[in-house]
């Protein structure tokens, strides 16, 4: 979220104009060396004082970020980056600002786990597994966690899902006029098939079932059953509604034969998979109790739900009995904000699981890369 900030200043007499000459007014001060040494002392002392406080105070929010109001907004992110251990903490106005609205943030972790993931310096480098980027991902468990392969990807793609079946590889993307569904190479991510939407729909979340890829759309409450083996088949309309009326993520739940799915709102819904209908729903909140607002990207991933926060870097772990939200995978390293072509909206969205349970699927909107 881009915030702007106007900074008004207002004039004041007496500080920014000048006071009319009759309310000035004239001190007579005893010029002794006495007294200018007594003012000295009390200048430094005074100085002393304001200097410790500030050294106090801003080493207590870098320290404990969470006994102050911003402080849950913070993140601390134990690693080594740049060949250097360091922790890193942020606690900004953006923290702050989405705290006070209960959208959240990134959060602090009670961990000393790290991940260093190294550069691929040599470009004749050519080992099977490449790592081509420093970058640290926060995890509250012990398990570590790399980058082990970079593919390409759709610079024109906004990617709303992703989903792996059977060694290929299916993408939803969204905008509307540019909506579609594709395949992609799941060993170099190019686009191998495109299937166009109508123009009026906005494709948006993705998951597979019974044969058959499920894809929602934006704000038509309308979804589409392609079948996997011809994706060029009409595919099977059906109409769906949710807490605010709107398509986001979707996954597949196999244990339970559940689909879930994310409208933006807080809460996940439950449908039946043979009705499409809703059974239930479940608040998800953050891990500082706030509403887990704007969830977007879904995926089940060992018999939990990961998913992705509109506008932030982040992939939450949820719990989808209770809604809590027991882990938060900070990615802001993966690709750096500053260094994206986008104007805010190429966030982290995009995730599925691979052959491997072990090896996940990970893009954005509109990046280069997956």
């Amino acid at each position: 979220m881009d915030v702007d900030v106007e900074m008004v200043h207002q004039k004041h007499a007496g500080r920014d104009e000048v006071a009319p000459a009759e309310d000035l007014r004239q001190t007579d001060i005893i010029d002794h060396p006495s007294v200018r040494r007594q003012n000295i002392c009390f200048s430094v002392a005074m100085f002393g004082c304001v200097a410790f406080f500030t050294v106090y105070v801003v080493g207590r929010i870098y320290l404990q970020p969470s006994e102050f109001p911003f402080g849950a907004g913070g993140a601390i992110t134990d690693g080594t980056v740049d060949n250097q251990d360091k922790i890193t903490m942020v606690s900004d106005a953006i923290g702050k600002y989405n705290n006070s609205n209960g959208k959240g943030w990134t959060h602090k972790h009670n961990s000393s786990q790290h991940q260093h993931i190294n550069h691929d310096h040599s470009a004749g480098d050519d080992s099977k597994v490449k790592k081509w980027l420093d970058a640290t991902v926060t995890l509250n468990d012990g398990i570590q966690y790399e980058i082990v392969e970079r593919l390409v990807h759709d610079s024109d793609a906004f990617t709303e899902g992703l989903c792996y079946v059977n060694g290929r590889l299916f993408e939803s993307v969204g905008l509307n006029g540019k909506s579609d569904l594709r395949e992609l190479n799941p060993t170099t991510g190019e686009a191998m098939t495109k299937i166009p939407m109508e123009g009026k729909y906005f494709g948006e979340g993705l998951t597979f079932v019974n044969g058959q890829l499920i894809q929602l759309t934006w704000k038509a409450k309308k979804g589409f059953k392609y079948d996997i083996n011809d994706l060029t088949a009409p595919p099977t309309e059906f109409n769906f509604a949710t807490t605010r009326n709107e398509g986001w993520g979707l996954t597949y739940d196999a244990a339970n034969n559940e689909l879930i799915e994310s409208d933006g709102s807080a809460n996940l819904h439950f449908w039946d998979v043979d009705t499409m209908q809703q059974k239930r729903k479940v608040e998800v909140k953050r891990m500082d109790g706030s509403p887990a607002k704007q969830i977007n990207e879904l995926e089940f991933w060992r018999g939990r739900v990961i998913a992705n926060i509109w506008f932030q870097d982040v992939i939450i772990v949820i719990n989808p009995e209770t809604g809590v939200v027991e882990k938060e995978y900070d990615f802001k390293n993966l690709w750096k904000k500053s260094t994206r072509r986008g104007a805010g909206a190429d966030v982290l969205n995009g995730i599925s699981v691979s052959k491997d349970p072990d090896l996940l699927y990970i893009t954005g909107k509109k990046w280069d890369r997956m």
